[in-house]
């Protein structure tokens, strides 16, 4: 008699049950929608936002600031991004799921990351530097922005889940601004590297844009941030 092979389907663990075990599925978690956008927006702007956020990169000459200077200046995200929203505020504070394990960390890929943005800074290359963190890249842009009152515009990437890309907290990577002049500089010094970096948009007068949608105001985003 012959005997059948016993197959086990796995199946992702609910977002219920992720919330009581050490199990976690980024399938299990419905990606954000453009409706739901601006709740976890103004959800994260409450909680993640540092007011007091220094955030500087100094070199031996020079001392680089978050904060973004001028309409116009171009956004780039330096540093190596992925579909990961693993140990995120977005993760456990909004969605609830506080279990889940921790982000990728190479620290060989830390140290060129850092060595880059130095030499960028050095080089006056870059008009603002903001390592991302908690809250992922929106809120690094947003305390890029409010500083001067100013806002951003930018695309997100479809390669990636729109809440891993706005909100994930995949480290090694900074948010930069550059003066158009001085472009050719910044994309020197990075490909002399294996470093990667993206374009992601503009600097602007205000508000928050995300795939040409308006998002928030810069003032209402400040309101929400000092409450």
């Amino acid at each position: 008699m012959e005997q059948q092979e016993s197959r086990q389907t796995l199946v992702s663990p609910s977002v219920d049950e992720m919330k009581e075990t050490k199990y976690f599925s980024i399938d299990a978690v419905e990606d954000v929608n453009d409706d739901e956008l601006i709740l976890v927006v103004k959800h994260l702007l409450r909680t993640c936002f540092n007011k007091q956020s220094s955030n500087q990169i100094e070199s031996e000459d020079s001392i680089m600031t978050i904060d973004f200077k001028n309409d116009g200046d171009l956004i780039y995200l330096v540093g190596n991004s992925k579909n990961d929203i693993t140990t995120s505020a977005y993760l456990y504070s909004y969605r609830g799921i506080e279990l889940s394990p921790s982000s990728a960390f190479d620290l060989d890929e830390e140290k060129e990351v850092l060595d880059v943005i130095t030499k960028l800074v050095s080089n006056k290359a870059i008009q603002s530097a903001h390592r991302l963190s908690k809250g992922g890249l929106f809120v690094a842009l947003a305390e890029s922005a409010m500083p001067r009152g100013l806002g951003f515009s930018i695309k997100t990437n479809s390669a990636f889940r729109k809440d891993a890309f706005l909100f994930g907290e995949t480290q090694s990577r900074f948010l930069v601004s550059i003066a158009h002049e001085k472009h050719n500089i910044f994309e020197a010094i990075i490909a002399e590297t294996d470093v990667k970096s993206s374009f992601l948009g503009k600097v602007k007068k205000e508000n928050f844009v995300v795939d040409s949608e308006i998002i928030i105001s810069t003032a209402e985003a400040k309101a929400l941030s000092i409450l």
